[in-house]
């Protein structure tokens, strides 16, 4: 003889089923917050690097600058094209955040000469 309502192993049945849901969402939001901190991360870091290119600092050698969310470095890398290595590295997340290579923009300068051109070379 059977009455209305749900039995004991329905309801436990049925918390499971809840308890997983609500665990994987907790799991998802976990992650989410992880990556939106390493996104973030990242453009602070690339940002700072072109920066740094863009200063008018003299970067003939290789360097670093240590800020609190992490540190840049920089390497010049002569062949096979002139260009400058950036590297950011986040102690925080103890990961590379991005890592470029800044090539020099050439200018066109007219000489006096008729048909000679000088390339001037800067970051």
């Amino acid at each position: 003889m059977k009455t209305g309502g749900f039995s004991l192993l329905e309801l436990v049945f049925a918390l499971v089923l809840l308890q997983v849901g609500i665990l994987g969402t907790v799991g998802m939001i976990h992650l989410s917050q992880r990556n939106l901190q390493r996104a973030e991360l990242t453009l602070k870091g690339t940002v700072e690097g072109l920066w740094i290119v863009g200063s008018g600092t003299e970067l003939s050698g290789p360097g670093i600058q240590v800020e609190r969310w992490g540190e840049i470095s920089w390497v010049p890398e002569p062949t096979p094209v002139p260009s400058l290595r950036i590297h950011v590295w986040s102690p925080a997340l103890r990961d590379t955040l991005v890592s470029f290579r800044v090539l020099p923009r050439i200018g066109i300068q007219a000489s006096l000469e008729p048909g000679a051109v000088a390339l001037l070379g800067s970051w």
